[in-house]
């Protein structure tokens, strides 16, 4: 059984290796990926269309920490911050990422999936 923390934790790595496929299958059917400045993505192919749209323009490599864990029977809510860098594909400077995130997450049988995640730079 999986529990919130390492679904977070699995979170970055996928988004570290550029791996969409693996990042949206964290999320429930109806997951929301809520970002900084951009349009709710809704559903599991949208946020892999999401993050497979961030992953070839761009690396990223944040180094993250988990604040905050809070449970309720199904429920749960992992708060983080991270700093990292993103890393254009075409070319250019590497820029400073720093953000705080709160994955809201339900049970789903032995794992742990992202309901809702919400990012904000800092």
């Amino acid at each position: 059984m999986s529990t919130p923390e390492e679904t977070v934790v699995s979170y970055f790595s996928r988004l570290n290796g550029s791996d969409a496929d693996g990042l949206s299958a964290l999320f429930t059917e109806d997951g929301d990926l809520m970002g900084n400045g951009v349009p709710t993505a809704n559903g599991k192919e949208a946020i892999r269309s999401f993050a497979k749209a961030a992953f070839e323009g761009a690396t990223h490599h944040h180094e993250y920490e988990i604040d905050r864990v809070e449970r309720d029977d199904g429920l749960a809510v992992v708060q983080t911050h991270s700093l990292g860098t993103v890393t254009p594909k075409a070319g250019g400077e590497s820029s400073s990422s720093t953000h705080r995130s709160v994955f809201v997450l339900r049970r789903a049988g032995d794992t742990w999936l992202i309901a809702q995640y919400m990012y904000n730079s800092v």
